[in-house]
């Protein structure tokens, strides 16, 4: 149960994330961006995770995995809101490096988890089932930000998903 619960907490996170990947590509004129910045800012979070990962990686050893979740989860949720009141490039690009650090210690914790619960024979199975819950955030993100955005704007789409992402955190 553990392992469900911390893989939907993590698909909860992933829907503003998810969302600017499909509607930043076709929406980032009236948000006053060029595509070049577009690609720096969907890129920035990876390019973070370079260096946090293994920040992430190592604390999570040295503290309470709950408590550093959550903190990551609200974190994330925090970022999703930024992205809807995001009005210039530096404001998103901050927002994306904010994201890539929240997501080290998000993924993190959800594999430690995973493998933990996991018997030596099962740990492909468990990571599979955790990887397969989190992803759905994933598909969710895309999907429902981009009808939520030609429904009801982007800055009410990620207010939403802020609010689906603030929900992650009591599991």
């Amino acid at each position: 149960a553990p392992v469900v619960l911390v893989a939907l907490a993590t698909a909860f996170s992933l829907l503003g994330d998810q969302m600017l990947y499909s509607v930043l590509p076709t929406y980032y004129d009236a948000l006053g961006l060029t595509y070049l910045q577009v690609g720096i800012i969907l890129s920035a979070n990876r390019w973070v995770r370079f260096l946090t990962n293994h920040l992430a990686e190592r604390a999570l050893y040295r503290v309470n995995v709950t408590f550093a979740l959550a903190c990551a989860l609200a974190g994330g949720a925090a970022v999703t809101a930024l992205y809807g009141v995001a009005s210039t490039f530096t404001v998103f690009l901050v927002g994306r490096l904010l994201w890539g650090l929240c997501w080290s210690f998000i993924r993190q914790a959800g594999l430690m988890t995973a493998a933990d619960a996991a018997g030596d024979e099962s740990v492909g199975v468990v990571m599979g089932a955790y990887n397969f819950i989190a992803r759905l955030g994933s598909v969710a993100g895309n999907l429902a930000g981009a009808v939520g955005h030609d429904v009801l704007g982007f800055a009410r789409t990620l207010f939403v998903f802020t609010g689906a992402s603030l929900l992650a955190i009591p599991l």
